[in-house]
């Protein structure tokens, strides 16, 4: 499948022009559009990786903020080593990568803390109620010894 020119310039990195404006911002810390805009571009397409596609848009802006911020931290710190062989684009998606997996375990310890929360001030309201009685179900791991022969 033949993919239009446009098409691909509105969603493709070029790996060479990528190291072109990487080493021109090394060479005079100024930040032009095209590097942002490519910046931007890995971390947006990085989302559509099918292991990220289905989580909320609201999980995703956050991740591609944090990749985004994470990526132009590692510029600004000059982080990527030029002339070792190494592709930039990899550096800085694999930076990306690690973004987003990071977000995600961090939405998913708030959303577990928040459901503890839950948990504990349903059990509390229960246990105050007039009248009423609340019998807190029993929770047995799975290694334990308990059989119901």
């Amino acid at each position: 499948m033949k993919v239009n020119k446009e098409v691909t310039k509105a969603y493709y990195v070029s790996p060479s022009e990528f190291t072109k404006q990487i080493q021109e911002y090394y060479d005079t810390d100024k930040m032009t559009d095209e590097l942002a805009i490519n910046i931007l571009k890995i971390a947006e397409n990085l989302s559509y990786n099918w292991r990220f596609i289905n989580y909320t848009k609201g999980w995703k802006e956050e991740m591609v903020g944090d990749a985004v911020i994470k990526m132009y931290s590692a510029l600004d710190g000059k982080k990527f080593k030029m002339g070792f062989g190494f592709s930039p684009f990899s550096y800085f998606n694999q930076i990306a990568w690690n973004a987003f997996t990071n977000r995600i375990k961090k939405e998913n310890k708030q959303h577990e803390g928040l459901q503890e929360y839950k948990q504990m001030m349903y059990e509390q309201h229960m246990l105050q109620s007039e009248g009423d009685i609340y019998v807190k179900q029993a929770q047995f791991d799975e290694d334990s010894d308990y059989n119901d022969d």
